[in-house]
């Protein structure tokens, strides 16, 4: 399901010259709001969590060109399903590995907070895209 969202945000996004900086920024706000971190975790949170944002981007990216492609033959069409099943096991191992990396400057608390405030920005911001393209 996230999966699907995070490829229609992206998608979408694109459509409508995505802006990297404002994402991070509102997904920034978004989680401080939610997620009540002192000063010096969140100095030492955020870059990580950008660094992971823009490592599952790379993933999308990717996603998204394979969706614009036509196979005309089975064969094509296998390797474009391995292909995708590839790169969808390429994003849950990133951020299994970012969850790692978050517990070492957050509580576990915490990181579960963020995992959470992370998963209702990223649905909000897809129910404003699939609003504004009506």
């Amino acid at each position: 399901m996230m999966l699907v969202c995070l490829m229609a945000i992206t998608a979408s996004a694109q459509e409508r010259k995505f802006d990297p900086a404002k994402f991070k920024a509102d997904a920034k706000a978004f989680i401080l709001k939610e997620v009540s971190m002192t000063p010096t975790e969140s100095k030492a949170f955020f870059p990580v969590y950008f660094e992971m944002i823009d490592k599952k981007g790379e993933v999308f990216k990717r996603l998204g060109q394979m969706r614009k492609q036509q196979p005309k033959t089975d064969a094509e069409a296998r390797k474009l399903i391995t292909t995708h099943d590839q790169l969808s096991l390429r994003l849950q191992q990133i951020e299994n590995d970012y969850h790692k990396k978050f517990l070492t400057v957050l509580p576990a608390k915490k990181v579960l907070l963020v995992m959470r405030a992370d998963g209702k920005f990223r649905r909000q911001s897809l129910q404003k895209v699939a609003k504004n393209h009506k």
